[in-house]
């Protein structure tokens, strides 16, 4: 009888009762209380308990379920004992359990045992069921059997000697370690099956024994003394969740030793590491595709490498770090180096590098084609950036920019990142790099052979110069994506614009110029760069919904030229000249919160000239 919480008060004279699981029961008032045979789940105050003996119980009569009394003998092939296994009790599945193949054990409800044991050369049997399984000593499978019970598995030994022996079998439940006291070593790998398997150990001591495991996540937290050894292991663990971390410890607690194990995040999506400031071996994200996140810190590891991208939160420490090539990769806090750093981009694809900053106490680190934003680099080694391009806030670097080029598009329709279309000489060969902040790019009458060809701003651009020439056969400018552009701006009447990703001004320079040739800009635009200028040479009109001009800082000059927009902002700490000779400028905004005009004093310089046709303020 399961009985649980509460308590019996009575004052005097004696209580007894009989084959109980007792758990979180008081007993008080002066009475003599007495639990015989029973199983003392914790918890209990006040009780004589006395536990059942620890017997050995084989399993008998081919198939059935584990609550069945008539499937469990005191002796291999005898009769019942009519009793099922409590926890005191060792489980057997041998030779004289099942008569044929095709027969299984099914744990049809909460089941117990102390060790199981399935011993070698049966008929294939099958333990199935999906009710949890709680194992207060050793786990023993064999070749000759199946295994598809999918209930939770919970290892309760409170002993220091207990074994997990798998003989190849997928374990198909998440399994949880959970004994005061408790101590379990593999025999062998430990395999589960990979879909929402989790490895939790609440309490005691795991020993993966340089085992092989598998798994969807392993997790150990909370309050329970825990220990957890994983020798030389491989540990594969495949959750694809930046929420669910695929490895999460907690160090409260905890002892823990990596000797010099592997631990492989595989998820297919954003799989994560929690490491909770402890000392790790190796470990690698071999996603290709997705992100890889490192969200606690202080961590300290061996190596570090990463197949895709990846975020790093905190302070780490490596001997030696790996990035991806062209992946992108954004830190936060500092990563301390002792060995190397390998952080490698293309011409064709440079690598995105941001935030944090790494520390080297001597030696030398050298990069090479990233996009550099917000990273410091300290500790007294020498850092090296090499063809980077600088997008502002680095420290600590010797950045040795792309030399700048002209590259021209070819080859017809495309997507801009893609650097089979961009060539140092007009219809000429791939360079095999696309264009940087550095760069001016041409499209002209050697880019197109025909009519309906396009120009596809698939991800982030950049350029200096933009210019397409005249006579082109009305290609199109076409794309979602953002454009920053750090010098002038020339269309071509003989174009079409279909772009629609933010385009930014960002050129520091004081000469640039915005040309149109009639073109509606269907994307907002922002004007960004400080000690910038820009200079209308034609109507700037842009699509009336949603589309709005900031000028954020450098100076904007309409030059008389009719303007017309959704919005037009100019607010901020940046320096902003704003001159409109007599331009008209159009704007459209219906909304009340959002001011169709809206410009701050704070840092402008502002001439309004001849306004021809005025706005409404």
């Amino acid at each position: 009888m399961p009985l649980s919480g509460g308590g019996f008060i009575k004052n005097g004279g004696s209580v007894t009762i009989n084959y109980v699981y007792l758990t979180n029961v008081t007993a008080s008032g002066g009475a003599n209380f007495t639990a015989n045979n029973t199983t003392d789940f914790g918890g209990n105050t006040g009780w004589n308990i006395n536990t059942p003996a620890s017997q050995t119980l084989y399993w008998v009569g081919n198939s059935g379920n584990w609550t069945d009394p008539l499937h469990w003998s005191t002796t291999s092939g005898g009769n019942s004992s009519n009793c099922i296994p409590s926890i005191y009790d060792n489980v057997v599945f041998d030779s004289n359990s099942f008569t044929g193949a095709g027969q299984s054990v099914t744990v049809n409800a909460q089941a117990y045992c102390r060790n199981m044991t399935w011993t070698a050369g049966l008929p294939n049997p099958t333990l199935a069921g999906n009710q949890p399984l709680d194992i207060y000593g050793s786990y023993t499978l064999t070749q000759s059997m199946n295994l598809t019970h999918t209930g939770l598995v919970t290892f309760k030994s409170n002993s220091g000697n207990s074994t997990i022996t798998t003989a190849g079998k997928i374990v198909r439940s998440s399994i949880t370690f959970n004994g005061i006291g408790g101590a379990w070593t593999l025999q062998d790998s430990l395999v589960t099956y990979n879909t929402g398997t989790t490895i939790t150990l609440t309490s005691g001591a795991l020993n993966t024994n340089s085992q092989y495991v598998f798994a969807n996540q392993l997790y150990s937290a909370g309050s329970g003394v825990r220990a957890l050894s994983l020798g030389s292991s491989t540990l594969v663990l495949t959750s694809t969740s930046s929420t669910y971390d695929a490895w999460q410890l907690s160090a409260s607690n905890m002892s823990f030793s990596a000797g010099s194990s592997l631990i492989r995040l595989t998820g297919s999506g954003n799989p994560s590491f929690s490491g909770g400031g402890l000392q790790y071996h190796n470990l690698e994200f071999t996603n290709a595709s997705g992100t890889g996140f490192i969200n606690s810190a202080n961590n300290s590891f061996n190596d570090v490498s990463f197949a895709g991208n990846g975020d790093l939160n905190g302070n780490q420490s490596y001997h030696d770090l790996t990035f991806a090539t062209s992946k992108t990769y954004t830190l936060s806090g500092n990563q301390t180096l002792t060995g190397t750093l390998t952080a490698n981009g293309t011409c064709a694809v440079p690598m995105p590098l941001s935030g944090g900053g790494f520390i080297k106490n001597g030696g030398s680190v050298t990069i090479n084609y990233v996009y550099l934003t917000n990273v410091t680099a300290s500790g007294g080694a020498n850092f090296t950036a090499n063809n980077t391009t600088d997008f502002g806030g680095n420290t600590g670097w010797n950045i040795n920019t792309p030399a700048s080029q002209t590259l021209y598009w070819v080859g017809n329709s495309g997507n801009w990142t893609d650097p089979l279309h961009w060539s140092t000489t007009s219809g000429g060969n791939s360079s095999n790099c696309i264009p940087s902040i550095y760069d001016n790019v041409v499209f002209d009458s050697n880019s197109f052979t025909g009519a309906g060809q396009s120009v596809t701003v698939n991800a982030q651009a950049y350029c200096r110069n933009m210019t397409w020439t005249a006579g082109l056969p009305n290609p199109t400018l076409a794309g979602n994506q953002p454009l920053d552009i750090y010098g002038s701006y020339t269309l071509t009447q003989s174009m079409n614009l279909t772009h629609t990703g933010l385009v930014t001004f960002k050129s520091n320079s004081g000469n640039s110029t915005i040309t149109t040739a009639g073109k509606i800009v269907r994307s907002s635009i922002t004007f960004n760069g400080i000690g910038g200028a820009w200079t209308l040479q034609d109507s700037l009109v842009t699509y009336n919904t949603g589309t709005t001009i900031t000028l954020t800082s450098g100076a904007l000059n309409t030059n008389s030229q009719y303007v017309f927009a959704n919005q037009l902002y100019s607010a901020g700490s940046g320096v902003r000249a704003l001159s409109l000779g007599s331009s008209t400028l159009v704007l459209t905004s219906t909304s009340s919160t959002y001011d169709a005009w809206q410009l701050s004093a704070s840092n402008m310089s502002f001439s309004a000239g001849v306004l021809t046709d005025p706005p409404h303020w």
